[in-house]
């Protein structure tokens, strides 16, 4: 019972931060990052069962070699250093990122794969979790066309469609 992202990308190391339901936060969700997924290796950023919590999460990456997994569900702002803080908490945040949707649905668990630019397209029947290829804006695998849980009126449209592994 993990959020789990795993890197497919030789020799890069892969940053990343996700978001989620915290009703104690303004806005309420927080945002965690940045987490250090190892070329070929996987890391969990939480554990526990993902959909009691909600069903509706969001991420960003960037590797350090430059390349970038973005969304439009919403422009969330950010420091470079680690946080732990609010979603729309401020405090050191330098710069804005665009994070992706992941709908769990009601899977206990997901991993989220992150594929480089020669990784396999995203899969769109619904099975495996694959999310971009790596490129600068990508948006991942898009579906959802519905509302976000962010409350502006705006609709999510480069929401993965692609989410949960079933575990």
């Amino acid at each position: 019972m993990t959020l789990t992202f795993q890197s497919h990308v030789p020799s890069d190391t892969i940053y990343v931060l996700y978001a989620y339901l915290d009703s104690n936060c303004d806005g309420n969700f927080r945002k965690e990052g940045w987490y250090v997924v190892p070329s070929g290796g996987s890391t969990d950023v939480w554990s526990g069962d993902c959909a009691w919590l909600n069903s509706i999460w969001y991420f960003y990456a960037e590797s350090a070699n430059g390349l970038v997994w973005s969304g439009s569900a919403a422009n969330i702002q950010v420091t470079n250093n680690a946080f732990n803080q609010c979603v729309w908490d401020g405090s050191g945040d330098n710069r804005a990122v665009g994070i992706i949707e992941i709908d769990l649905d009601s899977n206990w668990s997901c991993t989220v794969d992150l594929w480089g630019p020669s990784g396999p397209p995203p899969s769109g029947d619904g099975g495996g979790d694959t999310w971009g290829s790596g490129d600068t804006g990508d948006t991942g695998d898009t579906g959802d066309t519905g509302g976000d849980s962010w409350g502006d009126s705006g609709g999510d449209t480069g929401d993965t469609g692609d989410t949960g592994d079933g575990g």
